[in-house]
């Protein structure tokens, strides 16, 4: 593996304090010009594919070699597996699947299908370590395609993940994440935690500085009516309802996606890895 090589080579001589900081750097880089590259116009036919399998490989050498992951951290352990440390972690790249879900159906749809197809293949477990961070940013990606009624590029990225496409439970996630919302409000405004006086004081600064910033925008351009206008852009995602209801007509393009799909028709390709056969009919 030349690049996870080349990474070494370059950090393995420097002082033992300017280590990790450098190696997160080249690792950030390394990872950043992989996924340019997927997002690029010019990208052969099926290279994310090999994009993937090379990602893969990156992430299972670096976990699978204790001399590596020291290299990078003397003082790393296997502790938390909430917040693993590893390269190519689905988590990196939930960015771009959220931007791409609020885009809608555009002209580069093309480029959206291949990142989901990557990205997909991404949450591949080659270590138990990695399975429950893997599995949470899974289904928060479930839930922002859902919600924003991004139903292809879903269907590509559970095909390319292996997940079978079992539409009414995944509906159920939103569901749940709602009632969760809720109750969460409810807790909020009778007897809030700690954590949640934290958070509410977090969004009011927030809140109090876009404010701030948008009134001397309007200023500066003569306008006067800023306040009503910019109430909705205050508003966190987390406290927006339609953030917990799922797209008009997604569950019926999704499931008659899949329907096709598995009776032959296909628009996408899908890795030689992943597992058609896991993919249930609806």
């Amino acid at each position: 593996m030349q690049a996870l090589q080349f990474i070494c080579d370059q950090v393995q001589d420097l002082p033992v304090t300017e280590r990790k900081a450098t190696f997160n750097d080249l690792l950030a880089t390394l990872q950043q010009l992989t996924v340019e590259r997927i997002l690029s116009h010019d990208l052969p036919t099926d290279a994310e594919h090999d994009y993937a399998r090379f990602s893969l490989e990156v992430r299972s050498r670096y976990l699978h070699t204790a001399s590596i992951r020291v290299l990078h951290d003397p003082r790393y352990r296997r502790r938390s597996t909430k917040y693993p440390l590893a390269p190519f972690l689905p988590r990196s790249f939930t960015w771009i699947w959220r931007m791409h879900c609020s885009q809608g159906v555009d002209e580069n749809q093309l480029i959206r299908t291949r990142f989901a197809s990557y990205f997909g293949q991404l949450f591949e477990v080659t270590s138990l370590y990695l399975e429950s961070n893997l599995d949470g940013t899974f289904e928060e990606c479930v839930r922002e395609a859902l919600v924003s009624g991004n139903a292809q590029d879903l269907l590509v990225l559970c095909l390319a993940a292996g997940r079978p496409v079992e539409v009414e439970e995944m509906c159920m996630m939103v569901y749940e994440a709602g009632e969760q919302f809720r109750a969460y409000l409810d807790t909020m405004q009778t007897d809030p935690t700690p954590q949640q006086e934290l958070r509410m004081q977090h969004d009011n600064e927030l809140r109090q500085q876009r404010l701030l910033q948008r009134q001397q925008e309007q200023e500066q351009v003569g306008g006067n009516d800023v306040v009503d206008e910019i109430e909705e852009d205050m508003i966190p995602d987390w406290l927006i309802p339609d953030r917990y209801k799922v797209h008009k007509d997604t569950v019926l393009r999704l499931k008659l996606m899949n329907d096709l799909f598995n009776k032959g028709w296909r628009w996408f390709t899908v890795p030689k890895s992943s597992h058609p056969h896991l993919v249930n009919s609806v």
